[in-house]
């Protein structure tokens, strides 16, 4: 998510429940507020995670990328009586989940090498590798895990060859 007016300085991440093409028919959940320093729009952006767990618990957490402030809500289903100790205990065991696939060291080592592959290229091999590096980087923002392979394949192949 991306800030849509010049100097905003929040951003507001409404969670809801349902399959509706219109957010007003799906069950309102909650929502976060977090602040943005102000700039030009499309300048801030906030990821969102959502992690959820087989005992009625969503974890919704906002991370401003610019400076890594971060907010957390917890909701809990109507059926679920844990108490609040171990729900922090089940989201601390859940945590894992939570690496973003452009921060996993395979992908990370990835994009060095295709950004080193870059700088040293020319011509078309330069844009051949900028697609690449484009397809992969878009695969990861949309949560891929591995990225896309075949532009990890297109980045690390022997560049004399063709084909």
């Amino acid at each position: 998510m991306y800030t849509v007016r010049d100097n905003q300085d929040k951003v507001r991440v409404r969670v809801l429940q349902g399959e509706s093409r219109f957010a007003r028919n799906n069950l309102f959940l909650g929502e976060l507020n977090i602040d943005v320093p102000k700039g030009p729009r499309g300048s801030e952006a906030v990821d969102v995670t959502y992690t959820y767990d087989i005992n009625s618990l969503l974890e919704v957490e906002v991370k401003v990328v610019s400076t890594g402030l971060t907010q957390k809500m917890i909701i809990k289903g109507q059926d679920n009586q844990m108490t609040d100790d171990e729900i922090q205990k089940r989201m601390e065991e859940l945590s894992y989940l939570k690496i973003q696939p452009r921060d996993l060291e395979e992908n990370r080592l990835v994009l060095l090498r295709a950004e080193r592959m870059y700088e040293e290229a020319l011509g078309d091999r330069r844009k051949e590798l900028d697609r690449y590096i484009t397809v992969f980087e878009a695969a990861l923002k949309k949560g891929k895990k591995r990225g896309d392979r075949g532009g990890q394949r297109g980045i690390e192949r022997d560049p004399g060859r063709r084909g």
